[in-house]
């Protein structure tokens, strides 16, 4: 039987060939000819190269060509020699599909060498230096494909015994790569006794590819080593003996030809059946065919696959029926497997023609299911290939098929698997010396097959463990070290990798509760199954160690298994795959970077709990850097994940989710240390309970910030000290209880901030979403505050409010709780809300809140706050700053202070009330009013207590319309009024303006007198580069305004008011002597 070859019929079973070129076998060399290409002799004529000759269908023992460019080249002429190279010539082709050379080694009548003919019984193996041409290098995907076969006559029917891909990127320019394959002639092989054949042929690449270069053909044959036993079972869904296969290396297969008929499968050496009527039948024991349930679908034709496919299936009447539950499957066992070796299974299966079916392979490999490849349905041929270390020791593989909703019928199956046989395993004893080099020092036990040992040397591509039974457990690596597989399996005894020297290829395995601590730079899980995992124990990079893990790094693999995983001092650790924390749900996993390590991992995502109980500490200034991953705090369904940051550790990632699935439990306890978030999502509480306590650092998100995102989440960020949180994109939202419930709490001086100019910050922006927000403390600074259409909540109680740099008018509106519309409260502590130089209106109200009444509110900064809602707490209100305005009512006291101003509505004049319980005036009280309706207008204040006027008056005529003598205007509405204004002033353009106070009745003002204004004098000095203007405090409310234009422009339109300048009456201004022609003047408002 030839390795690898595979026929498909309805049930196919393939049992692969088993070899492995253990040392002791008497190996012979096998002369090939010209096999470094030093004939014919081109190094010293030009071109310095001679084409191999066209396939003239009779020559023997000499190389044959066909396709393009391909012939023997002398070194030095084109491109670089490599190092390695055997002689001054090789051969070389080109990489264009299509192309190659072969050589049959002996005549086909048997009169030649016997060696140079295949022998029944023997292992050959075939080894080529390859090489990419510097100047005519391969592309990455260019294939070619070594081949060994036989053929009886020149011309005749070629049959292969084996092949193996050779791709552009496993070969380099500057030195030759030696690439092997092995095949075993089996008793009764029909290439037994004709000529061996050697073949290379490019596959893959285009008409302009580079050029491969080849030398040094060896081939070499020894006795074939007895494989183990392949076995296959397979079952119904109560795992009861259906069919069994096992015997040794065989081809079989079973038709069903019609339910009157049984087979047997059981302990029979079986030749192919490809299924058609005139072939031999055998017994099915175990079951009777055609009875629909018990693994069988009665009268289902076979799909019929077509001359173009592999090989046309005859006429199936029945084949195996793998419904939507349990009873509908198949489980199997796949036996005599490697321990401790990498085997590979390969499933291909054709379901049958009945619209979409789909059939799940699920094969496990010591209770972690193996990666899969290629699967397709609708009719077509499914390949499913499983590659996978068998990490148990038990040389076994189970699995099961099983269809999904509407079930799969299935009309043909191959199963193949291979391994390698007696496979030798080298364990660190460390009685030499502590030096773990290569040939040298006998520092490790040698057993085969886990049979006894014996003190051997180490060397490259074998089998690695480091286990108790160590004297020396400080391994000092002095070499470049490549084991094919490195476990570290110690209970009581902790490892020391340290020294010049290097791992590189094998991933890392770790088992054990003992430690390991790396102090070398190494390069784990280059290789097959490059998944390295800390299954129980501890792993500590340390020093200024560097170490590479290619594939995923997995902390506590296993039900039951407690790993952890720390980096520490100048460490660094790069992956180029996701890490992943306790994946098993019975499982707890630890990571903790320190001092200034680094841990980067640029191309997957990090999960801290992904199954199990996971947990994270950064510290000191220790780096995390995720590239633009996810970083999941509590990961999968019932996870738990907790991450604690502190000091200045940094973590930079792509999306952050902290409680991420159903059931999830994700904290994060962050005393300092900054987060960076660059993609869209930052979500506290996303399906799961997520929590955020952070006490200190800095937080940045460039993305969506969500606490509580999804209907069953529920998400709380705790934030104090000196904290910030930042949401940095102005296109992305600040959402508190987007979909479920969000609380988020600031105290202290903490600072959080939105950015968002969409929609802004929102609290319950979806009906299922109910989101709480508490300033105990703190600063949030947003350029909008909403509630959607759930529940918003915002409780002031000592915080700070504060308008952001890009803040609109209507700046918080819509809270609401069910039916209550009005969702914001104020308690003890109060309120304190920043208009930083904007105008802001609040449209809701602002009420008492009953579990810690008193508290009240005050505005501070410049800008005007204007409350439309009739709130009812019952603290004072300070104006500190700025101007409070609206057409609201507040119940409590009022307080102007001498910064302040208090104007009632919006600076429209048309009528609007504000509504205050008493007031206190040490400010200005601002009355805007207007006659642009035909009659005098004004906003007006109503005070609900005797009214005491105190500081100062500005009147402001905001319309268009002179006013004249005997206009009236209301303008205070109070219980009684005494007092008076320490200073009155007008802003009417063109007039100066007198008044008549409280007449002609209290709370109105009568025009006394008008005339012309006289323009104010602006006066100005100059000391160093500094202007100074003044202008006289009469005309204290007018604005100073500026344009500035080329020096050839002159005088234009373009005015802007100068910030402040209304509140002033002088001006200090930095001259710019590069800015052209400045020009400044006084409006009146």
């Amino acid at each position: 039987m030839k390795t690898n070859t595979m026929f498909r019929f309805s049930l196919l079973i393939v049992a692969g060939l088993f070899s492995h070129p253990l040392a002791g076998r008497a190996q012979v060399s096998i002369n090939v000819n010209n096999a470094s290409f030093e004939t014919p002799d081109v190094t010293a004529t030009a071109p310095y190269f001679q084409a191999f000759p066209n396939d003239d269908g009779a020559s023997v023992g000499f190389w044959q060509s066909y396709g393009g460019f391909k012939a023997v080249v002398a070194t030095g002429h084109y491109g670089t020699t490599p190092a390695g190279l055997d002689g001054s010539q090789f051969g070389d082709q080109t990489g264009q599909a299509g192309t190659g050379i072969f050589q049959d080694a002996a005549p086909y009548d048997d009169s030649g060498d016997t060696n140079l003919y295949w022998q029944a019984g023997y292992t050959y193996t075939l080894t080529v230096a390859f090489f990419s041409r510097s100047d005519s290098p391969l592309a990455a995907g260019d294939q070619l494909d070594m081949k060994l076969y036989s053929r009886s006559a020149r011309n005749g029917a070629i049959g292969l015994l084996g092949n193996t891909h050779v791709l552009g990127s496993q070969v380099n320019t500057t030195n030759v790569t030696d690439k092997t394959m092995t095949v075993t002639v089996q008793a009764g092989d029909p290439s037994a006794g004709q000529p061996i054949g050697i073949w290379f042929d490019s596959v893959a690449g285009a008409a302009n590819s580079g050029d491969w270069g080849y030398d040094n053909v060896r081939l070499t044959r020894a006795v074939a080593v007895a494989p183990p036993v392949g076995g296959l079972i397979l079952t119904n869904g109560d795992a009861s003996p259906q069919l069994t296969l096992d015997p040794p290396n065989v081809t079989a297969a079973l038709h069903f030809g019609n339910d009157n008929m049984t087979y047997s499968l059981q302990g029979v050496n079986f030749t192919n059946v490809s299924g058609r009527p005139n072939n031999p039948y055998f017994t099915v024991t175990g079951f009777v065919p055609g009875v629909e349930g018990d693994g069988f679908k009665a009268g289902v034709p076979s799909l019929g696959i077509g001359t173009d496919d592999d090989l046309a299936l005859g006429n199936i009447c029945n084949s195996f029926y793998f419904g939507s539950d349990t009873s509908g499957g198949f489980n199997f066992l796949i036996s005599g497997l490697s321990p401790y070796s990498t085997n590979k299974i390969e499933f291909i299966h054709y379901i049958g023609n009945f619209g979409p079916r789909e059939t799940v392979i699920t094969v496990n490999n010591g209770g972690a299911s193996l990666s899969q490849t290629n699967f397709e349905v609708n009719g077509k041929p499914i390949n499913t290939q499983f590659s996978g270390i068998v990490a148990d020791g038990s040389g076994s593989i189970t699995g099961r098929f099983q269809g999904l909703t509407d079930g799969a019928w299935l009309n043909a199956l191959v199963i193949t698997f291979q391994g390698q046989g007696p496979i030798p395993v080298y364990t660190w004893s460390g009685a030499a010396d502590n030096n773990w080099d290569i040939n040298d020092a006998a520092n490790w036990i040698l057993a085969i097959s886990g049979g006894p040992g014996s003190p051997s040397v180490w060397t490259n591509n074998v089998i690695t463990r480091f286990d108790d039974s160590a004297s020396s457990t400080t391994v000092n690596a002095t070499a470049a070290l490549a084991p094919v597989s490195l476990t570290v399996s110690n209970e009581t005894k902790n490892f020391t990798f340290t020294g010049s020297g290097g791992i590189a290829g094998p991933r890392l395995l770790k088992q054990g509760g003992g430690m390991l601590t790396v102090l070398s730079t190494n390069s784990f899980g280059t290789g097959a199954n490059g998944n390295s995992e800390i299954q129980n124990g501890a792993v500590l990079f340390g020093g200024a160690s560097s170490n590479r893990i290619s594939g995923q790094l997995r902390v506590a693999d296993l039900a039951g298994s407690s790993a952890s995983l720390s980096a520490t001092n100048n460490a660094s650790v790069n992956l180029s795959d996701v890490l992943l924390l306790a994946t098993d749900p019975d499982s707890s996993g630890e990571l903790t970077l320190a001092g200034d390590s680094l841990l980067a991992e640029l191309n997957g995502y990090c999960s801290i709990g992904l199954a199990g109980v996971g947990a994270a500490t950064f510290r000191d200034d220790a780096i995390f850097n995720g590239g633009t991953g996810d970083f999941n705090v509590s990961d999968l369904a019932n996870s738990q994940g907790t991450l604690n940051l502190q000091d200045n550790a940094l973590v930079s990632v792509g999306s952050v989710y902290v409680g991420k699935s159903v059931g999830c439990i994700g904290t994060v306890n962050q005393t300092g240390g900054t987060v960076t978030s660059l993609n869209a999502e930052f979500q506290v509480g996303a399906h799961g309970q997520g929590t955020w306590n952070q006490s200190g650092g800095t937080n940045i998100s460039a993305g969506y910030v969500s606490i509580g995102r999804y209907a069953d989440g529920l998400g709380t960020y705790n934030i104090s000290g000196d904290a910030v949180l930042a949401q940095t994109n102005a296109t992305r939202n600040f959402l508190v209880g987007e979909e479920g419930n969000g609380f988020l709490n600031l105290s202290n001086n903490a600072v959080v901030s939105s950015a968002s100019t969409n929609l802004g910050f929102v609290i319950g922006p979806n009906p299922t979403g109910v989101g709480y927000v508490t300033l105990a403390g703190g600063t949030l600074i947003a350029n909008q505050i909403s509630g959607g259409p759930g529940g918003s909540l915002f409780y002031f109680n000592g915080g700070t409010l504060k308008a952001g740099a890009d803040a609109g008018t209507n700046f918080m509106h819509n809270l609401n709780i069910g039916a209550f519309t009005d969702a914001a409260y104020i308690s003890a502590g109060g309120a304190n809300i920043d208009s930083a130089g904007h105008t802001i209106r609040i449209t809701t109200a602002f009420n008492e809140d009953p579990a810690s009444p008193g508290g009240g509110l005050t505005k501070l900064g410049e800008g005007a706050l204007l409350l439309d809602g009739f709130s009812f707490y019952t603290g004072a209100t300070t104006v500190a700053g700025g101007t409070l305005g609206g057409s609201g009512g507040l119940s409590g006291a009022v307080t102007v202070n001498a910064e302040g101003k208090l104007s009632a509505g919006d600076g429209l004049a048309n009528g609007t009330a504000l509504t205050i319980g008493s007031a206190t005036l040490n400010g200005t009280v601002v009355a805007n009013i207007s006659k642009d309706s035909g009659s005098p207008l004004a906003d007006y204040l109503i005070v609900n207590a005797p009214l005491n006027y105190h500081g100062a008056l500005n009147i402001v005529n905001v319309g268009g319309a002179p006013l004249q003598v005997g206009d009236i205007f209301t303008i205070f509405y109070a219980s009684s009024f005494s007092g008076a204004f320490s200073r009155v002033t007008t802003t009417s353009a063109g007039q100066t303006v007198t008044w008549n106070m409280d007449t002609p009745s209290p709370g109105q003002i009568t025009v006394a007198s008008v005339m012309a204004a006289a323009p104010p004098a602006l006066t100005n000095s100059i000391s160093g580069n500094t202007l100074t203007l003044n202008w006289p405090a009469a005309n204290l409310g007018w604005i100073l305004q500026v344009q500035t234009n080329s020096s050839s422009s002159g005088l234009g339109t373009n005015w802007v008011n100068v910030p402040g300048s209304d509140s002033a009456n002088s001006a200090t201004i930095t001259i710019n002597p590069d800015a052209g022609s400045v020009f400044y003047r006084l409006v009146s408002p």
